[in-house]
């Protein structure tokens, strides 16, 4: 583990295997609920209405879930948000067994229950991660945690249409369900922590929820990382509603072209963390690189929509995925070095609102701006992601200059 020697490297490992298995998880979840919500309302829309339903806990209950986090021990959270998914992915075998049809009704419940437990879920993890790794280290361990992640999400995806084509997607879910029970039994080694400072010196919860609020806007360095995460959370967003009717409609193409380019995306986000985590291994990054790799993100989108070719297609398409996951992961990994463990619950859960705000808009945008061009849209929000990354990026120097990058965690 190398530099991991003066920290806990076996909580390093722990804290890797629980990212797998929650990303598999994540994976299976995310195509087993659209298929079922496509079976059972025969409706797109309704697809797009599951992810809503999920940022829309993200960004209402965001800052409490956050303030929870920095208010009890962050190991017992990891528990309940995994309890919370054993709850939902539990829920069709319950109905299958007890002779209920499933019902869209159900899928939204299904889908509410899971997007808050991953909310909790992921906080708390961060806060541990932070406790447990030395600044130097966060963003080389975060880098190398999402290649973990993407590659577990493919895993997962893969592992979720193949079991629901084989019989259905309630054994699907059972077998997230048996997961997550794995992922609890795992939790249990985890380190205990809660957030520094005595009790008594607390703020009440609603003042630590707005602290909380206050220092994402306060904290300029914060800020503009939270900014650049959500711009590079929205273009997967987006390209998530736009590609199957990008290769359908304006390519012409079909489902195994569509395929061979959403796989490329993953191969380009693993790929690229993993480089990055190199790179993390031997310097520090700047505070600029998030932003650069975004601006590099919007130029990929805009040339992916002027593409024809198969080569070109899939290529351009893995290059979003890189610059995406560079991007992200050189954010994540700078925001827990200057973020104190105090605040990193709600700092986390905050950016999360964010993202989800970015989520709600990208994936209403083909109805709000009534085109059914996806070439168009994907060029509209490549340009408008590249300048505001521009942006951000002149603004990132000049905070390095006039901001020593000194260690508040």
């Amino acid at each position: 583990m190398g530099k991991f020697a003066q920290d806990r490297p076996a909580t390093v490992i722990l804290y890797y295997v629980t990212i797998l298995l929650a990303g598999i998880n994540r994976g299976l979840f995310i195509v087993c609920i659209a298929w079922t919500m496509l079976i059972v309302s025969d409706s797109t829309a309704s697809v797009g209405l599951v992810f809503v339903v999920i940022h829309l806990i993200n960004i209402f209950l965001g800052p409490v879930i956050g303030t929870i986090v920095d208010r009890i021990e962050r190991r017992a959270l990891v528990v309940l948000g995994q309890c919370l998914m054993v709850l939902s992915f539990s829920m069709p075998m319950v109905l299958e067994l007890s002779g209920v049809e499933m019902s869209a009704t159900h899928i939204l419940v299904m889908a509410a229950i899971t997007g808050l437990g991953s909310l909790t879920m992921a906080g708390a993890l961060d806060a541990i991660l932070q406790h447990v790794v030395s600044t130097e280290n966060r963003a080389r361990t975060i880098a190398f945690a999402g290649a973990i992640r993407q590659l577990a999400m493919v895993l997962g995806a893969g592992l979720g249409g193949y079991v629901t084509h084989l019989f259905a997607p309630e054994w699907s879910f059972a077998f997230g369900a048996a997961i997550a029970v794995g992922v609890i039994l795992l939790s249990v080694f985890l380190p205990s922590v809660i957030a520094g400072g005595a009790a008594l010196k607390r703020p009440s919860f609603w003042r630590g929820t707005l602290d909380g609020i206050r220092m994402m806007q306060g904290d300029k360095t914060i800020t503009m990382l939270a900014g650049v995460t959500a711009l590079c959370f929205s273009t997967g967003q987006l390209t998530n509603v736009l590609l199957p009717g990008f290769i359908k409609f304006d390519l012409g193409a079909g489902s195994d072209l569509y395929g061979l380019a959403d796989a490329a995306w993953s191969v380009g986000g693993v790929l690229a963390a993993l480089l990055v985590a190199q790179v993390m291994s031997v310097r520090k990054s700047a505070i600029f690189w998030p932003s650069f790799m975004t601006i590099m993100l919007g130029i990929s989108t805009v040339l992916f929509s002027m593409t024809t070719s198969l080569l070109g297609i899939v290529t351009l398409h893995a290059a979003m995925g890189a610059c995406f996951s560079a991007g992200k992961v050189l954010a994540d990994g700078k925001v827990l070095e200057v973020c104190p463990n105090d605040y990193v619950g709600r700092v986390r859960s905050n950016q999360q609102s964010l993202i989800s705000v970015f989520g709600v808009v990208m994936y209403l945008s083909p109805t709000l701006l009534d085109t059914s061009s996806s070439k168009l849209l994907y060029q509209i929000w490549g340009a408008v992601v590249a300048m505001i990354a521009m942006g951000t990026l002149f603004f990132s120097l000049k905070l390095a200059k006039t901001t020593p990058e000194t260690t508040r965690a």
